[in-house]
């Protein structure tokens, strides 16, 4: 039993069933939110993601640098696709 929940969540290693997963939740319009009523960046500034998945969260920034940290490889490359022309590392 343990190894077909395994196989279950190794799914998520791939961006596109992660998005998928986040798109079903309403994880953007969260996202949203978080920009612009909590964390409020102004141009210039410097934005550290931790655990940022695929950099999603950029697209609602400000002119900012943003660096994000995520350990699997394959969301920080979608991130980087994604946010191309923005500050992103």
């Amino acid at each position: 039993m343990a190894e077909r929940k395994a196989e279950v969540w190794s799914l998520l290693a791939h961006p596109l069933v992660y998005e998928t997963i986040q798109a079903i939740f309403g994880a953007d319009r969260g996202r949203r939110r978080f920009v612009s009523e909590h964390l409020k960046p102004k141009p210039g500034e410097r934005v550290l993601g931790i655990g940022c998945g695929t950099a999603r969260v950029a697209s609602y920034l400000c002119p900012v640098t943003y660096i994000g940290f995520e350990p699997n490889a394959e969301y920080m490359a979608k991130g980087r696709t994604e946010n191309a022309g923005r500050d992103v590392t």
